[in-house]
């Protein structure tokens, strides 16, 4: 096969259908969303009544749950799917035309997994590894791998996938997020190369998603209103997501982590942990300490951009070291120490105003304390 996904989705990607003024009166629950697939750059929500769907299909008449849209999958209201058991004539035939899983499945099952693409006729055709759930990032990754690079066939209509050992990927691995009071982060920590990711998100506001994962991958996302779906794999087939810590994106305002999955080398899923983590400070501080003046003791706060060597000594009014409370090298982040009044040697500070000084390579500061007794 010669043509590559890339190019097809690009083409049918963004077809911006506007509502008519009548058809949005008829019904107050329309479905408002804008959808981006492709290598990099960004998207964003914008206008009322403006719905982009991949495959640019439109309902014209409320689908099973009484709104007006694309149809079902993440956004909803593409009715349900045929229940019919001996409905599957071929697994991955998406759009159930009754021929091998072609583009045309492709484009559709991306289109109902992450925006409100049609739902499939057949349930057990888009189950396309014969888990007995509905589609996610697992059938995609084995639906790209077989039409593009040889991989396994799905199986025949009828079959259970068999018990499989489970994923190479650990416990230890998370989908973490961080919010730095504009901005979301979200970023994968793997042991292991992954080839799919999928991860849902609820946020407080309008979407502006930036791509920043290398271009060999590409990010497919849909919404409605604070929910968000983002899909992460090569729709080529042929590269996988480095294992290490990855930045996948970054989204305006804030932005939480609901559900997340990933498929190994192998094909097999696991849902990965969500961790939200605190944003790591910009730049060098020194803190007052707390309280001030205090007896017998006080906290100093400071905040370190990048891992450093750091020293903090206390000195007295003469300029005497009189005890040093860290000399370590320390990962970035927020840190707080506690001296006891106490100097080097084990005696008790004498009453009396004290300086300490924080110095690292790059930065050197020095407040003033009181000590009461």
């Amino acid at each position: 096969m010669t043509h590559s996904i890339k190019h097809k989705l690009g083409a049918l990607a963004l077809l911006s259908l506007t509502l008519l003024p009548a058809l949005a009166a008829a019904d107050s629950t329309v479905v408002i969303a804008r959808v981006a697939i492709g290598t990099g750059g960004s998207f964003a929500a914008d206008g009322a009544h403006n719905i982009t769907c991949v495959v640019g299909q439109f309902v014209a008449e409320p689908g099973g749950d009484g709104e007006y849209g694309c149809g079902g999958g993440f956004m909803g209201g593409g009715g349900p799917a045929d229940p019919d058991p001996g409905c599957c004539r071929v697994r991955g035939d998406f759009n159930h035309d009754g021929s091998d899983p072609d583009i045309s499945d492709l484009v559709e099952l991306v289109a109902y997994m992450f925006t409100s693409g049609v739902a499939p006729e057949c349930m057990e055709e888009a189950d396309i590894n014969g888990d007995g759930s509905e589609p996610d990032i697992s059938d995609l990754v084995m639906l790209v791998s077989f039409m593009f690079t040889g991989g396994e066939a799905p199986l025949d209509c009828g079959q259970q996938a068999p018990l499989v050992k489970a994923a190479a990927i650990s416990e230890e691995s998370a989908l973490k997020f961080t919010y730095d009071g504009e901005k979301t982060t979200i970023r994968l920590d793997s042991e292991v190369a992954i080839r799919g990711l999928q991860f849902d998100l609820l946020g407080d506001g309008a979407l502006q998603v930036e791509k920043l994962i290398d271009d060999h991958v590409d990010m497919v996302a849909g919404f409605d209103e604070r929910e968000v779906r983002i899909g992460i794999l090569d729709l080529d087939g042929g590269e996988l997501i480095a294992s290490g810590e990855q930045v996948l994106l970054m989204l305006d305002g804030r932005y939480d982590v609901t559900s997340a999955m990933a498929v190994d080398a192998a094909g097999r899923a696991v849902y990965l942990s969500a961790v939200e983590e605190e944003a790591l400070p910009d730049e060098y501080d020194l803190g007052d300490n707390y309280p001030n003046p205090f007896n017998p003791s006080t906290t100093i706060a400071f905040s370190l951009p990048k891992s450093s060597e750091v020293r903090l000594d206390v000195f007295n009014m003469l300029g005497q070291r009189v005890a040093t409370i860290v000399n370590a090298r320390l990962e970035a982040g927020k840190h707080e120490v506690t001296w006891g009044g106490k100097s080097d040697r084990g005696g008790t500070a004498a009453s009396g105003v004290y300086f300490y000084r924080l110095t690292t390579t790059q930065f050197s500061d020095t407040k003033k304390m009181i000590l009461l007794k």
